[in-house]
């Protein structure tokens, strides 16, 4: 990460262009349809461009307290996160700074049992056996099937894994029909927003010949 142009212009279907990233403004989302667990890993290429000391949510799915969670969350600070795995906070507290992190830039955030961010470990867990009862979503949090704390982010990429298999390699784009949203190239599904209102598109990327 991030995605090398390059190697994924045979990926999209015909009519499909490839932009930089996709924009949301706090009321869109997308459903990735895949619940997590504990040996699920996200892989996140984003810039939350409108962090301050309110939390927006970059993913998550789970039912709060109750065990079973995966999220990511930025936290009171933009040297701070709340990372969720299977138990509140267990990766990271909301009120903690990060040395390795700085959310007033673009930023790579790699979570499963352990947290890296920009290529540095920050901690890690044990690994634990749970199965998330919702679906993740990306740009907010499905908290018990409710939309949480939906968030202002550019997202350059996104990679799932489950028990170290991909299953949803998530690149920004624009379908035919000029909708914005984000292409898995690992299923061939278009995801498109969810929520209200639309995704703004960055600019086209542009493929070299050869």
């Amino acid at each position: 990460l991030p995605i090398d142009a390059s190697s994924t212009a045979q990926v999209f279907p015909e009519g499909y262009t490839q932009v930089e990233y996709i924009q949301s403004s706090g009321t869109q989302y997308i459903d990735t349809g895949f619940k997590p667990g504990g040996n699920t890993k996200v892989v996140i290429d984003f810039y939350a461009y409108n962090q301050s000391t309110s939390q927006q949510s970059v993913f998550g799915g789970g039912t709060n307290k109750t065990g079973g969670l995966f999220s990511l969350l930025t936290g009171t600070s933009t040297s701070s996160l709340q990372a969720d795995y299977d138990t509140t906070q267990s990766l990271a507290n909301i009120n903690n700074t990060i040395s390795e992190l700085d959310l007033t830039k673009r930023v790579v955030i790699s979570m499963s049992n352990e947290l890296v961010i920009n290529s540095s470990f920050v901690t890690s867990v044990d690994i634990k056996t749970f199965t998330s009862t919702q679906n993740m979503y990306l740009f907010a949090n499905n908290n018990g099937g409710t939309l949480q704390l939906p968030s202002s982010l550019y997202l350059y990429s996104c990679r799932i894994y489950d028990n170290n298999t991909l299953v949803r390699n998530f690149i920004p784009c624009k379908n035919i029909a000029g909708t914005v949203g984000l292409y898995d190239a690992t299923n061939g599904v278009f995801y498109q927003n969810a929520g209200s209102g639309s995704f703004t598109a960055g600019p086209d990327v542009t493929y070299k010949d050869g």
